[in-house]
């Protein structure tokens, strides 16, 4: 019996549209991004466009609920996180200060994902076809177009730098195509660059070069790896280094990355520090047995003593920490870091996964697995957890990371692949016949 292996890109079916549903889904999610390339702060307009994203999914899941069909690894990950999510309820009515709007407002953030999941179930074009990763990141692209051209209108400093899944878009389109489209590519790239320097975001600019390292190592060979640093070590030894440094010096002088450089730390990475501390601190004084399991609970604040004042309440106390795992551990105590631990655990198993069938992953299945490596990244800096579009992200990993296997199939034998809860797929050979 012949076996081949089969070029799974082509499962990103590109059709010229995308269902209803799908596409409804997807425009909200860029709606939202629209909204935060604006808006430096969350508006009332951003709030409505997020409740949309969560009735719509409702609404989808309500409507399809007598054909839902998934598999048993869903089904038990989704009742493991509604009984996470409802036991971090227990902390919650024993803090010192009780907003409902924060508690309303975590429990959602959290559910978002598991919601946009069961909505792919449902519908799973929602991540399988290339036209929604498309779609999602022209509406990206647009809003990184709107953040530079009002950036440099009213002279800002600082502005909403370009989106994660739009770096992630990009590299992806220059390391797996080629001809114009690479080109296309490369030029976004370096637009997106640019845009971000002069967003003063750094840790855009950190993930931009993040992006193609993690690339550069999943899709390059061990020996080529080597020999390109090899040869990049031989060109800082004959040049000493001292025109790739001035170079660098030159291209930072006027930029949030000097200050770094030169060992000192300005307000906003101070205010992170000292708001991490200030949490980190009245958990160690305040938690008891129960915090340490379960933490302090969906809406938790804690006092600020070091902390800048500008994000605290009327009662003096904060809810936002930027730290992602130390927000992780303030609300949801060690379960929550566990499940956070899990996760980069998991992304780690999918990298080495990926990085032996990269001949047959779709650019989809790449695309949610590097891109919610960029956002756990960014959320060591920032919480991460708000953005709906993350939300989006983690469906889609965990959606391929449970049903996706390597597509080795029997041509003889004219098996179809089954991508998740039932839904047959069409495997297309690298050659371009069909197998089935």
């Amino acid at each position: 019996m012949t076996r081949k292996h089969y070029s799974s890109d082509n499962l990103a079916v590109c059709d010229s549209f995308l269902p209803p549903v799908t596409a409804l889904i997807i425009c909200v999610l860029g709606v939202y991004s629209l909204f935060d390339s604006v808006f430096s702060e969350v508006v009332s307009g951003q709030r409505l466009v997020y409740a949309a994203v969560v009735g719509i999914c409702l609404l989808v899941i309500v409507a399809s609920i007598k054909r839902f069909n998934c598999s048993k690894v869903i089904l038990g990950l989704s009742l493991v996180w509604v009984i996470c999510l409802s036991f971090w309820l227990i902390p919650s009515h024993e803090n010192d200060f009780i907003y409902v709007t924060y508690i309303v407002g975590d429990i959602v953030s959290i559910a978002l994902p598991l919601l946009l999941l069961f909505a792919g179930v449902i519908s799973p074009d929602l991540f399988r076809l290339r036209m929604s990763l498309i779609l999602l990141g022209a509406f990206l692209l647009t809003g990184a177009v709107i953040s530079i051209g009002l950036g440099g209108v009213a002279g800002l400093e600082r502005f909403e730098p370009p989106h994660n899944a739009l770096v992630t878009l990009a590299w992806l389109m220059f390391f797996r195509n080629r001809g114009m489209v690479r080109w296309l590519a490369l030029s976004l790239l370096v637009v997106i660059l640019i845009i971000s320097f002069q967003s003063g975001a750094r840790t855009t600019v950190v993930l931009w070069f993040s992006g193609l390292f993690f690339l550069v190592l999943l899709h390059w060979s061990v020996r080529r790896i080597v020999l390109v640093s090899m040869l990049l070590a031989l060109v800082l030894m004959l040049s000493s280094g001292v025109v790739i440094r001035q170079a660098f010096n030159a291209v930072i002088s006027d930029t949030r990355f000097q200050a770094n450089i030169e060992g000192e730390a300005d307000e906003s990475l101070l205010s992170r520090l000292f708001e991490a501390q200030d949490a980190l601190g009245q958990f160690h004084r305040q938690a008891g047995p129960l915090n340490y399991a379960l933490g302090f609970g969906h809406g938790a604040t804690f006092r600020s003593i070091y902390a800048p004042l500008r994000n605290a309440t009327n009662d003096g106390v904060v809810h936002n920490i930027h730290f992602g795992p130390v927000m992780i551990l303030y609300r949801y105590g060690l379960i929550g870091v566990i499940a956070y631990l899990a996760l980069i655990g998991f992304l780690i198993a999918s990298f080495l996964s990926q990085r032996k069938r990269i001949s047959v992953c779709t650019g989809n299945e790449l695309f949610f697995s590097f891109t919610l490596s960029l956002y756990l990244l960014d959320g060591l800096l920032r919480n991460v957890f708000v953005d709906p579009v993350f939300s989006y992200v983690l469906a889609g990993y965990i959606f391929y990371r449970c049903n996706t296997k390597v597509l080795t199939v029997s041509v003889e034998a004219g098996n179809q692949a089954v991508l998740g809860a039932s839904f047959p797929v069409q495997l297309v050979a690298e050659d371009g016949s069909h197998a089935v």
